[in-house]
């Protein structure tokens, strides 16, 4: 659905997120998880250590691997979570409205604000589309949780779209990952965030569930 705002977003909006750090946001596709897979492997997962404990070993998602999937920097400014951000702020830095003390909001209350290209006409609200795209892409593929909606003071790091880049997102969502599977190991239900790429992870270092390809002729290794 990130990828199908994308497509239909007005050149110059495009022009200004590709030339940031989370250009790629538009190109992944989240998908639905293999819960075979997922479930067996949490077992494993040891939170002391954020690591698989599996019988040839320790192995887990490296920050590298993270960033060749995602293409999310690493480095810059700490991102600390702003203690307050009230309905007025938010609704001037998106165009979106929500009430009094909300937290968070849905995903599809921001693509139904945003997604007529009719809207797009004044230029003085490019920089609010942008800015809930942004969001918008943040909870569908990197900080989404159970409730498919996104945490409203994420928009705080989209305040100055001059400054997007000079936070640390790639440490702030491999954070946010790490805490991710140590919630499932303590049995929490579902994989929240940027989870969806445990499964490709797999696919590639421990040759699990492995993809057949369609033509038997042609072999292929994930590395």
């Amino acid at each position: 659905m990130v990828r199908s705002w994308y497509m239909i977003l007005p050149r110059r909006v495009k022009e200004m997120i590709d030339s940031s750090c989370l250009c790629r946001l538009a190109l992944i596709e989240t998908q639905k998880f293999n819960l075979a897979l997922v479930g067996p492997l949490m077992e494993k997962w040891w939170p002391s250590t954020h690591s698989f404990h599996v019988p040839v070993g320790e192995i887990t998602i490296t920050p590298l691997y993270f960033y060749a999937s995602t293409g999310v920097p690493f480095g810059g400014r700490p991102m600390t979570r702003p203690e307050t951000l009230t309905a007025r702020e938010f609704a001037d830095l998106t165009g979106l409205t929500i009430v009094t003390n909300q937290t968070h909001i849905h995903l599809r209350d921001i693509s139904a604000r945003w997604w007529r290209t009719d809207l797009w006409v004044n230029l003085g609200n490019m920089a609010q589309v942008i800015r809930s795209f942004l969001l918008f892409a943040m909870g569908q593929c990197l900080f989404s949780d159970l409730r498919v909606g996104v945490d409203i003071c994420l928009v705080f790091f989209f305040e100055d779209l001059q400054e997007v880049d000079s936070w640390d997102w790639g440490g702030a969502i491999y954070a946010y990952l790490l805490w991710t599977l140590d919630l499932l190991s303590y049995g929490d239900r579902g994989l929240k965030g940027i989870g969806y790429i445990l499964q490709p992870w797999c696919f590639e270092q421990l040759e699990i569930s492995v993809p057949r390809l369609r033509d038997p002729q042609v072999t292929w290794r994930p590395f």
